[in-house]
């Protein structure tokens, strides 16, 4: 479970900060000494950034889910999945969070390869956790 809390920048971007509550459980493991469990964990331990707040991130791709979407973030791209309530259809629109205005352009037409991946990283994502 990732939450993601818009926060508004001087210039009007948005930057997106992630908690991950499921990065606490591996961490508390590799704390306690206790063997990781044989699961797949939603989450990362903590250990590298709190020993040095330097350390890369070890998400490379975040996930978020909610009951009708989802969004995948991989680097300055990210894929947000919205389901129509009444027709079940999924409509995928993607945004580049470089850009000045980050949620305004949908650049999904543009960019036909980057939905493809992160739409695939998102379905084994969903296989593995869900």
């Amino acid at each position: 479970a990732m939450i993601s809390y818009p926060t508004k920048l001087p210039q009007g971007a948005v930057r997106d900060q992630v908690v991950n509550v499921m990065d606490w459980f591996p961490t508390i493991l590799e704390l306690t000494g206790i063997p990781k469990p044989d699961v797949t964990l939603d989450g990362q331990s903590m250990m590298p950034v709190i020993h040095d707040p330097a350390a890369p991130s070890a998400h490379k791709i975040i996930h978020f889910d909610w009951p009708n979407g989802w969004a995948v973030r991989e680097g300055d791209w990210k894929l947000m999945a919205k389901r129509n309530t009444g027709s079940g259809k999924i409509q995928l629109n993607l945004h580049n969070l470089a850009d000045a205005e980050p949620e305004v352009k949908d650049c999904a037409k543009e960019h036909p390869d980057i939905v493809a991946r992160l739409k695939a990283h998102h379905e084994q994502w969903a296989r593995e956790v869900m």
